[in-house]
């Protein structure tokens, strides 16, 4: 089986188990799973006006779309700042899907794409 086809059953199984951090989301053009976490808000965005939260605590997404064999990340980091979609690679879809909290640390994907391609 493709490793393709494993991560559309992944994303499937995911979608369906209720003890699962990713929740579906309806599309028309793919599947798609979202993870949401709830962190406090720094001081310094605190207040009303542009670039700030009037909440103690806001959400932050990511988003996991696999369309036409390509996945595609989604991460909204905070609600003050824009999506960032970009397609990813399966290995690394895998390892967010594992720990989503990796889609905020561009530095530990970094080092785990350094990881995979230095000799073992």
């Amino acid at each position: 089986m493709r490793q393709r086809d494993k991560l559309a059953i992944r994303i499937d199984s995911l979608a369906r188990d209720e003890a699962s951090p990713w929740t579906a989301l309806g599309s028309m053009i793919g599947a798609t799973l979202r993870f949401t976490e709830t962190v406090p808000t720094p001081e310094y965005h605190r207040g009303e006006g542009f670039g700030r939260w009037p909440g103690e605590t806001y959400d932050r997404h990511v988003f996991i779309t696999l369309v036409a064999g390509k996945v595609i990340l989604g991460v909204a980091v905070a609600p003050w700042m824009g999506r960032n979609d970009r397609e990813i690679p399966l290995w690394l879809t895998e390892a967010i899907l594992e720990d989503p909290a990796l889609a905020f640390d561009d530095a530990r994907q970094w080092q785990l794409k350094a990881d995979r391609r230095s000799p073992r």
